[in-house]
């Protein structure tokens, strides 16, 4: 686990559970021109050029022509934004043809959640259409984030403080969540997150696609924290969240943090400080593993990709990889049954040169050990010398959840003879 940085001497008011700590580097601002009112709730495109965003109860939209420029002149979203209603807190759908935000009257504290949907990133939004939630307690909060099949909204919940509890609030913040069968259907009666939420104020939580990591801005008065992103982890969607560490990089004493907004898988966050928008890039701790194995000539020999994180959420690989063409031809591809998920890409872009795209179905395990990623089968061809070697090599660019990653050692095959074929025992008569 990364150890929490000194200058950061507030966090230590904070027990921090087995989870990984997520560094970031130096934050930095990403948008000119924004309207008078700031921005709130960011909410951005796989890609990151196009934006999101409520400011003075309306939806407003900036897009750029590269992630590396700032987003330039904001407008509003006519379509979303109604004058007799306040539109708060979108978030876009992970193919992003789909929007979620809450709207309410300006006299009342309850609000709904509609959705509106678009043909393609460039058409206008159709009619908004409510989601609920139904069936419980009113929904006074505003709205966090919608995972990746869109049955499961996470909500900030605004309640009163229970009698004798000790804080001097009469209100807090807590995370909770609702759900729905069918994106056909309303979503249901919101129900507090287990375990997360305490007498600090929890607030402005962010769900990644696959349910399997939460970020959320906690503040005082108990611990005094002033706004600091917390993420938490978890292997199974079906299992609780534990406790939440402090991340790394983008907190600092008197500084409030709010509305996390975490690109996937996890290489950039998007966060507001007060009323301006902030990004921060990702440190990764993880790195790839070659092999050295054996293979008979003339048959198929199969080459591990490994890779070692001490990181919850790695779920994602990108490599170029050089072999000998003279001696191997490259056949198909296994991902490890631990990691689970789809090849996006493997393209042979030339002789001896392998593009390969990989997301898991779920996270790397973490720990020092290396851990299979897939299995490249190549076969020995018969001319490979026996006994000699050939060297299996990645380009400079390797990558891990999006995030360059230094290159691995080299790896490599020994060829080996074919075994002989048995010989007939006959018996003369």
């Amino acid at each position: 686990m990364k150890h929490l940085l000194s200058s950061l001497a507030l966090l230590s008011l904070v027990p921090l559970s087995v989870s990984a700590q997520v560094t970031f580097g130096t934050p930095f601002t990403v948008i000119q021109n924004p309207p008078g009112a700031g921005v709130t709730a960011p909410t951005l495109r796989d890609d990151e050029l196009e934006l999101f965003f409520e400011s003075s109860g309306d939806i407003w939209r900036a897009t750029r022509t590269s992630s590396d420029i700032p987003f330039l002149n904001a407008t509003r979203v006519e379509e979303l934004s109604t004058a007799n209603s306040v539109e708060e807190n979108p978030f876009l759908s992970t193919d992003s043809l789909r929007i979620y935000f809450t709207r309410r009257n300006s006299v009342t504290r309850v609000r709904e959640i509609f959705r509106a949907a678009r043909a393609s990133t460039t058409s206008p939004f159709g009619a908004a259409v409510s989601q609920g939630p139904t069936g419980g307690p009113p929904f006074v909060g505003t709205l966090g984030s919608v995972i990746g099949d869109e049955k499961k909204v996470y909500l900030e919940i605004i309640r009163p403080v229970p009698p004798g509890s000790g804080t001097p609030l009469t209100e807090q913040s807590d995370i909770a969540c609702a759900t729905r069968s069918d994106v056909s259907q309303k979503f249901g009666p919101w129900k507090l997150l287990e375990g997360m939420n305490t007498l600090d104020v929890e607030r402005s939580p962010f769900v990644s696609r696959d349910d399997r990591a939460l970020i959320y801005s906690r503040v005082g008065p108990l611990s005094g924290l002033p706004g600091i992103l917390f993420f938490s982890f978890r292997a199974d969607p079906s299992e609780p969240f534990p406790n939440g560490d402090p991340a790394l990089g983008v907190n600092a004493p008197n500084t409030s943090n709010d509305d996390p907004f975490w690109i996937f898988p996890g290489a950039r966050l998007y966060f507001r400080r007060g009323t301006t928008l902030w990004a921060a890039n990702r440190t990764i701790d993880a790195a790839y593993h070659l092999a050295a194995v054996q293979g008979i000539r003339g048959r198929t020999v199969s080459f591990p990709v490994m890779a070692t994180t001490d990181e919850e959420d790695v779920i994602r690989f990108d490599f170029r990889l050089f072999f000998d063409s003279r001696f191997l031809t490259w056949s198909d591809l296994a991902l490890a049954p631990a990691l689970g998920g789809q090849v996006l890409d493997a393209i042979l872009e030339g002789p001896g040169r392998l593009a390969v795209s990989i997301l898991g179905e779920r996270p790397l395990e973490p720990g020092p050990t290396p851990r299979d990623v897939i299995h490249i089968r190549f076969k020995a061809l018969s001319n490979a010398p026996v006994g000699g070697q050939a060297t299996f090599r990645f380009s400079n660019d390797p990558r891990i959840n999006l995030l360059n990653v230094p290159r691995p050692a080299d790896g490599s095959i020994q060829f080996l003879a074919s075994p002989r074929p048995a010989t007939s025992m006959l018996r003369l008569r």
